[in-house]
């Protein structure tokens, strides 16, 4: 068994806290970016959604300019921030060769996350569990 460098072990064990502090759907909402408009004169805010499988979503309509609506967009922008450090221990791992999911119980993974199961401290079992 080869032992991993001591930067690759802290990267693993923040993703792992992160992991268990974060819901991953919050990752997931940090997704489009916010602009605005003014329709006769008035600022309103949309969110522009990222494209699926070359196809353009609909923008999103948030409200109009208001201290409600930029507070969102601080928070929009810390996912944002989030979502990339998230991301870049992701790629970080898999550089150390780190074994992770394939594809499908990647997807499932995510969805069990999703619905916050593993914050209620779920234990995965089987062959997922040693690709973790």
């Amino acid at each position: 068994m080869r032992r991993l460098p001591v930067s690759t072990q802290t990267v693993y064990s923040d993703f792992v806290d992160r992991a268990w502090t974060r819901s991953y759907q919050e990752l997931i909402r940090a997704g489009g970016s916010p602009f605005n408009q003014k329709p006769k004169g008035r600022d309103y805010w949309y969110l522009k959604m990222a494209m699926v499988n070359n196809v353009r979503r609909r923008d999103l309509y948030l409200g109009p300019d208001n201290l409600e609506i930029r507070a969102r967009l601080e928070d929009h922008k810390a996912f944002k921030d989030v979502r990339k450090e998230w991301m870049d221990m992701t790629r970080a791992l898999r550089s150390a060769r780190l074994p992770g999911p394939d594809a499908i119980s990647g997807k499932i993974i995510s969805g069990i996350s999703q619905a916050g199961v593993f914050r209620r401290r779920t234990a995965v079992v089987g062959s997922a569990a040693f690709l973790l």
